[in-house]
């Protein structure tokens, strides 16, 4: 027969076995509760906080904003090829760029200024003023398809949530539906901005350089809408 020591002894290691379980039970379910807190804590924050309505349009318009410059921070684009082209003044002016400025081998690398800096500037700057009327043209894409609830849900869904893949396919998908994905072009069926008068602007420019090097100013007509 057992006796009352080892029928003990047994109870003592099942007892054990079972408070091991238990505890890892628990470890497991503290575990889970840390796993969905961080993954969907910040969804449910998110639906929250979109509850608290914008009620000027200003404000809908500036979530619109903030969300799309969240999303190309969390998705960049490269800049394609067809958008850098630092010729295109100068086939606009009827110049070679060589030749009116000079040997860009040449050009000072430290201080100073040179023509090739001044021609570079005005082309980013206008580039800029162009990238601008792009981002206004995306804002208004998501502020016209998107409610302010989902303005607002997105913006911080994207921002502070593992989903964050998820909420920006939502945005893709709405600035796709514009054919406004791109940060660097207009739909097609958009009108052609009106680069008239930069393209005067940098005309003139190399105009002022060619004469002060005694060269021949360009005759070409400029194709001004």
């Amino acid at each position: 027969m057992i006796s009352l020591q080892a029928m003990a002894a047994r109870f003592t290691v099942g007892c054990s076995k079972l408070c091991e379980w238990q505890q890892m039970l628990r470890s497991l379910r503290v575990l889970g509760i840390a796993i969905g807190t961080v993954l969907i804590g910040p969804i449910i924050f998110a639906a929250m906080a979109a509850l608290v309505p914008t009620t000027e349009d200003e404000g809908q318009a500036s979530e619109a904003l903030q969300l799309l410059r969240k999303f190309d921070d969390a998705f960049p684009q490269g800049i394609p090829r067809y958008s850098i082209d630092p010729d295109y003044y100068f086939r606009q002016c009827g110049y070679d760029g060589n030749t009116v400025l000079g040997d860009i081998s040449s050009v000072k690398q430290e201080g100073g200024w040179d023509p090739y800096q001044g021609y570079y500037d005005l082309n980013s700057w206008f580039r800029g003023d162009f990238r601008r009327e792009v981002e206004e043209a995306r804002s208004n894409q998501l502020n016209t398809n998107l409610s302010g609830f989902e303005l607002r849900f997105l913006n911080r869904c994207i921002a502070n949530s593992a989903f964050s893949k998820v909420c920006g396919f939502r945005v893709r998908k709405v600035l796709e539906a514009g054919e406004l994905y791109s940060n660097y072009s207009l739909p097609s069926s958009s009108p052609r901005p009106d680069e008239s008068g930069q393209i005067k602007t940098i005309c003139a420019f190399l105009d002022g350089i060619a004469a002060r090097k005694g060269q021949k100013l360009s005759t070409q007509q400029i194709d001004a809408e």
